[in-house]
C-alpha cells in the first residue's frame, strides 16, 4: 500500500514512471505499469497526465 502512495505522489510531481518504478521498487516499468493498472484501474501514465501539477 505505501508503494502505491508514494507512486501517487511521485506521478503528481510529474516524474516519468522509470523513475517512479525505480523509486517504489517496482522494477521494470512494465512490471510497475501493470500492477498499479491493477490497484487503481488506470495506466500511471494516464493518472500522470491527469494530475500533474495540481
Amino acid at each position: 500500500m505505501a508503494r502505491f502512495d508514494a507512486a501517487r505522489l511521485l506521478l503528481s510531481r510529474g516524474l516519468s514512471l522509470k523513475t517512479v518504478a525505480a523509486q517504489v521498487g517496482l522494477f521494470p516499468t512494465a512490471r510497475f505499469s501493470e500492477a498499479f493498472e491493477r490497484r487503481f484501474g488506470a495506466a500511471p501514465r494516464l493518472f500522470r497526465d491527469m494530475h500533474a501539477g495540481l
